[in-house]
């Protein structure tokens, strides 16, 4: 059976997208996409918006607190010179 899906994997460089997929048992959605078939794992895929809205709103929180850090260990680097 197809069905509409919200694809989340790429939402940060992407976007959510929206598309018609065919659900396994094992919760496996395949789509195709570009002419190839795709898998996506429940987690990877919801079947609402507001399902998929609120996995990107996490996925997008947690990028920033890792880039946060980055930014952080960047900003405490000074320039070294060392001998080989």
């Amino acid at each position: 059976m197809e069905q509409i899906i919200f694809i989340t994997k790429w939402a940060l460089s992407e976007g959510i997208l929206k598309a018609t997929a065919k659900i396994e048992r094992d919760n496996v959605a395949t789509v195709k996409r570009g002419g190839i078939d795709n898998y996506f794992r429940k987690g990877e895929y919801f079947l609402t918006e507001k399902e998929a809205i609120a996995d990107f709103e996490q996925r997008k929180a947690k990028k920033l607190e890792s880039l946060k850090k980055q930014i952080a260990k960047m900003e405490k680097r000074t320039a070294k010179i060392k001998d080989l």
